[in-house]
């Protein structure tokens, strides 16, 4: 995989990469249209449809496909190099550490709405979350992208939210979670979903998946692959003087 442009782009060299890394380092959540180069973005999207890689059942009816269980396509290398050449300040020396992809089941029933994936924060320092279902499988394009609060996660809560966060079970709602984490509408970005659109932000930020409803069939799963890179603060060796 790779080689139809191997001596090419995989990013589309067509974004302000400098204005993007500024609305970054000013802490605000960075989305990026036509995130890939076209052929590039195709040929993810094949992999998606085509390869054998989706080897993990997830309990809220999704599927992931993970780094270490053989989902290694070269674009991915090549997307996280450029990206670093492309935001040095965004990333710094956060070079990645874990990737994967997810595929929904778009005839799921949850039992608190749409949406499958809860209300987190990754320990990690930058999240990359794109997505490549084609926009015609998306019955309502003001939703089905995700929902990334302003509020930290893990790294700067105080001791009685990072329990109440630790203790939440499985099936707690995402408004409830929310409700016990102190997050609010008023923190939240909710960025829709569009095929080849990217949401870059700080991994310690809160988020989840909005809710989604997608037509059935195959070809219309929702697909999103997240890239992480570097390692979030609070799991680092703190210094004698922390």
């Amino acid at each position: 995989m790779g080689e139809s442009y191997a001596s090419r782009s995989v990013l589309n060299q067509g974004q302000d990469w400098a204005a993007k890394q500024a609305s970054y380092m000013r802490g605000e959540v960075v989305v990026l249209d036509d995130f890939l180069a076209a052929d590039a973005f195709a040929e993810l999207q094949t992999l998606a449809l085509e390869a054998t890689v989706w080897h993990e059942s997830k309990q809220h009816g999704y599927l992931g496909a993970f780094d270490a269980l053989g989902f290694a396509p070269n674009a991915i290398a090549r997307l996280a190099s450029e990206l670093e050449a492309a935001m040095p300040a965004a990333f710094g020396n956060n070079t990645l550490q874990q990737f994967w992809g997810y595929k929904y089941d778009n005839t799921r029933k949850y039992s608190f709405g749409s949406a499958a994936i809860n209300v987190h924060a990754d320990e990690a320092s930058v999240n990359v979350n794109f997505w490549i279902t084609p926009d015609d499988a998306n019955l309502d394009p003001a939703s089905g992208g995700m929902v990334v609060w302003s509020k930290l996660g893990n790294e700067l809560d105080d001791a009685s939210t990072r329990r109440a966060y630790a203790n939440v079970g499985g099936d707690v709602s995402p408004e409830e979670k929310a409700r016990i984490l102190g997050l609010t509408d008023s923190d939240a970005a909710t960025v829709p979903y569009r095929a080849n659109r990217a949401v870059l932000f700080r991994s310690s930020l809160y988020h989840k998946t909005d809710k989604h409803s997608f037509r059935p069939g195959f070809k219309n799963c929702r697909i999103n692959f997240t890239l992480l890179f570097g390692r979030q603060e609070d799991v680092r060796c703190r210094s004698s003087n922390a």
